[in-house]
């Protein structure tokens, strides 16, 4: 199951409005654990927008679940732009994404599942003392998913302000993405089986994306032994 990970940041508790928005795209592996790029979401990057002093996170479902994210569910593999999302207890997920049997080839068809980047999903909010709930949350207004093909495979070197890949398998895709995809799930659409993770873009700076890359399957099981 894929998930927006909303992040809002505030300077005093109880204050409104918030602000913030989707900073990226997950999704479960289990009924425990999820992924999501390194770049979006770990232990490093962790913190609140420039001019606010706190932030929580939360993986918004696309079936409507709602679930904070701590800082300490967290463990970043900043060489293959993944990180692993172990939740503190088990959750009820609609279902899990399953890996593929073998990787993926160039031609093979293929999906990617993300959101928009800086937007805000519809929600109803309130304060709880020092923390902010989501009572309800909507993603329908924030979707942006691919379909396309491989076009190839190649090793990446990467050396950005917040990604640095040296020698890492990726896909090239032959779909435009957007900032916020990142993290997102890549399908084999022919079985619905995960091929990779959706990591980073070209042109590097722009919203849109005219290159696209994933990391493959390959490399996500020679870390996370998954």
């Amino acid at each position: 199951m894929t998930f927006a990970i909303l992040k809002l940041s505030y300077n005093t508790p109880g204050e409104t409005p918030v602000i913030g928005g989707v900073c990226g795209t997950g999704f479960f592996i289990s009924d425990s654990t999820a992924l999501t790029a390194f770049h979006v979401l770990s232990e490093q990057n962790w913190g609140p927008n420039p001019g606010n002093a706190y932030c929580q996170y939360w993986a918004i479902l696309r079936s409507g679940q709602i679930i904070p994210i701590k800082k300490e569910f967290l463990k970043g593999y900043s060489q293959i732009d993944t990180t692993l999302i172990t939740f503190g207890s088990k959750h009820e997920i609609p279902h899990v994404v399953l890996l593929a049997d073998k990787n993926a080839s160039p031609m093979d068809m293929v999906c990617g599942e993300g959101h928009v980047g800086g937007a805000m999903p519809q929600l109803q909010t309130s304060w709880v003392g020092s923390e902010l709930l989501i009572a309800t949350a909507n993603l329908s207004n924030v979707i942006s998913d691919g379909v396309g093909h491989i076009k190839r495979e190649l090793k990446a070197e990467v050396n950005a302000a917040d990604l640095k890949l040296k020698g890492t398998n990726v896909y090239e895709l032959s779909f435009q993405t957007r900032c916020g995809m990142s993290g997102g799930p890549l399908f084999d659409k022919t079985n619905g089986k995960l091929v990779g993770i959706l990591s980073f873009g070209l042109p590097e700076n722009a919203e849109i994306k005219l290159q696209s890359f994933a990391v493959s399957l390959s490399e996500l099981r020679k870390y996370l032994l998954i």
